[in-house]
C-alpha cells in the first residue's frame, strides 16, 4: 500500500481507515510516484484524494488514472480539518507567510481571502507544511533564547 506525502498525512489517514491500521504501507513524494508504484510492483493499491466537497475534483489525480491505465477500487470519506500552526503566543496580525497544499489553499479559501496580505506559499502537502511550521518555530525560539 502506498500513499503520497508523509506520516500523518490525510493520506495515511484515509489508509488506515479504508484498510485498518496495520496495513503495511510505505509514502512517496508525489501522486505521480505512488502509480509509478502500482506499475512497477511495489504496491497494489495507492491511496489518494480525488474529491473534496469544497474545493472540487483533484484534476491531477484523474489525469493520471487515465495515463496509468490504473482504476479505483474503493472510497473512504474522512473529514478534512485543516488547523493554523504558529508559535503559541503569536497573534493573527504577526502572521505574513501561509504554507500548505495547493487544494488546502484552495479549501481554506475563505479565511485567506480576509487576509489578503498573507503570502501563500504551496507545499508538497499539509503535513509537510505541519512539519515545516514545526521546524520553523524551533528556530524561533533558539533566536529569541540567544538574544
Amino acid at each position: 500500500m502506498v500513499f503520497q506525502g508523509v506520516e500523518g498525512a490525510y493520506s495515511e489517514a484515509a489508509m488506515k481507515e479504508f484498510f485498518g491500521s496495520d496495513t503495511d504501507s510505505f509514502h512517496v513524494e508525489t501522486w505521480r510516484d505512488a502509480m509509478e508504484a502500482i506499475k512497477n510492483g511495489e504496491a497494489d493499491y495507492a491511496v489518494l484524494p480525488i474529491e473534496n466537497s469544497s474545493a472540487g475534483s483533484v484534476r491531477e489525480n484523474y489525469d493520471l488514472l487515465v495515463e496509468y491505465d490504473h482504476c479505483i477500487v474503493g472510497e473512504q470519506i474522512i473529514k478534512i480539518e485543516h488547523v493554523l500552526l504558529g508559535l503559541p503566543e503569536a497573534e493573527l496580525s504577526d502572521i505574513d507567510q501561509v504554507y500548505s497544499h495547493p487544494q488546502a489553499l484552495m479549501q481554506c479559501s475563505k479565511i485567506l481571502e480576509e487576509h489578503r496580505d498573507w503570502e501563500k506559499i504551496s507545499l508538497k502537502n499539509t503535513a509537510v507544511s505541519a512539519k515545516k511550521s514545526k521546524r520553523m518555530e524551533r528556530r524561533i525560539r533558539r533566536q529569541l533564547q540567544a538574544n
